[in-house]
Formats: C-alpha cells, structure tokens, sequence
C-alpha cells in the first residue's frame, strides 16, 4: 500500500488517485483487549529509521544514551509493533542499563 499510494504520501497526488484503489467497508466491533499493568508515570518511546532518522552507529549510540539517560529518571513503555509494514524498521534496545 505504501509504495502504490507513494506520490499521495509524498504530496504529489490527489486524494481521488487513493480513492481510486482503495475500499472501505466498516470495522464490526471488538471486545478489550487486556494489557499488561503500567506504571503510574512513564515515558513512551518508539525510534523508527527513514530519511529524517536513518539506521546509522552514530543514530543507535545517540537513541540508545537517551534511553538510558531517561530510565534513570522513568520507566519506559516502547511502542514497537514488530511488523513490518513499510521500508521503516523499529529501532530496538535491549538491556538497557539504568
């Protein structure tokens, strides 16, 4: 979808281009779905690479000490969905000192 609907994305295209290859139908309702408990304050993250933030040393020692630097501060709730959904990768830390 991304990739067909690019020039949309990118500005370059009319919203009848996405309404041309797109359908929509309504999404029945669910129930809740159960979370794990979270902490009283917290500090939500997610780093993904793209142009603006690209898949680099220096980017992963940079994202990496900022984590740490606040974990020292807050617990930290990573919003990573493992999928793999466009040419976007989630950048994943773990064993995070604090």
């Amino acid at each position: 979808m991304f990739s067909l609907l690019r020039q949309f994305w990118l500005g370059n295209d009319s919203l009848q281009y996405v309404l041309d290859y797109t359908q929509y139908a309504r999404v029945g309702t669910i129930g809740p779905v159960e979370l794990p408990p979270l902490p009283d304050r917290f500090v939500a993250v997610k780093f993904y690479t793209g142009r603006a933030l690209m898949d680099t040393p220096a980017h992963r020692e940079m994202l990496r000490a900022l984590i740490e630097r606040i974990g020292r501060r807050y617990p930290i709730v990573t919003l990573n969905t493992s999928l793999a959904l466009d040419e976007h990768a989630d950048y994943v830390f773990q064993n995070i000192r604090d």
